[in-house]
């Protein structure tokens, strides 16, 4: 995937496979996770302890951690029934709007966890049976939304136009 505002090609490649890359392995552990707790409660009538906060904290992960790839590559949730009776000059302006308000949806988003944050840490807030602390998944997730909220500018800036793949689904390339 070429990003046109990223300093090099494989700084954008690097970014992109490192955010995927702990995607994927924070789903696996959630996979492995939920077959041992599984086992245990069913097989050995002794669940794992914590399995359920664990998996709670580490969906946060996976679904913040996907937020900056689902912006680069346009792939937020769409609905199209308006936008595909409209002429083909429309699409580029709709486009640019929607990742500017996406973008600002999540900059918003990303200033709350912040606060949130903020009162969790200032509480001591932990999760109920392991006491991990919550507040740094809040912030995490902070991150994550600036992170791609400006991924979302820089696409607006620097490259106007969208892509499409053959399949009609948006690209960037």
């Amino acid at each position: 995937m070429r990003l046109p505002f990223m300093p090099s090609r494989s700084l954008a490649d690097i970014g992109s496979a490192l955010l995927g890359g702990a995607c994927a392995l924070t789903m696996l552990a959630m996979i492995l996770l939920t077959v041992v707790d599984v086992i245990g409660r069913y097989l050995f009538a002794a669940p794992l302890p914590g399995a359920g906060e664990l998996t709670e904290l580490m969906l946060v992960g996976v679904v913040f951690l996907g937020l900056p790839l689902v912006s680069l590559s346009d792939g937020h949730v769409t609905v199209d029934l308006l936008t595909e009776r409209l002429p083909a000059w429309t699409r580029t302006p709709l486009l640019t709007l929607a990742r500017l308000v996406n973008a600002l949806v999540l900059g918003v988003i990303g200033w709350r966890l912040l606060v949130m944050g903020g009162m969790l840490a200032s509480y001591g807030q932990t999760s109920i049976y392991l006491r991990l602390p919550i507040a740094p998944f809040a912030y995490g997730a902070a991150v994550l939304c600036w992170l791609a909220s400006v991924l979302l500018i820089g696409m607006v800036i620097f490259r106007t136009q969208g892509h499409r793949q053959t399949d009609g689904a948006p690209c960037i390339d």
